[in-house]
């Protein structure tokens, strides 16, 4: 399997994060620069978004469980997420 196709794979069902994508393919033994070209390639094609899943992040939570905003934040930091795109999701609320 391609690493494109791995990707693909494992992007079905629901959005991921770059960190998320880059990590499983890492685990799947795929060199460096195959991880970098794939990414870079479905953030071009808008299908690796780290800005738009941390804000769909943030409304799925508090659409079908409320939480608190550090809840909010804990969740989003265990998905690897850039501390600024974190910050901005939650200052959306």
């Amino acid at each position: 399997m391609s690493p494109m196709d791995a990707a693909l794979s494992y992007l079905t069902g629901r959005m991921r994060t770059v960190r998320e994508v880059e990590d499983k393919l890492d685990d799947l033994q795929y060199g460096e620069g195959d991880i970098l070209a794939v990414v870079d390639r479905l953030k071009e094609l808008n299908l690796l978004n780290d800005e738009e899943y941390a804000r769909e992040f943030v409304r799925s939570r508090l659409a079908t469980k409320p939480m608190s905003r550090q809840k909010l934040y804990l969740d989003l930091r265990a998905h690897k997420l850039p501390e600024e795109l974190i910050e901005s999701a939650l200052n959306e609320l």
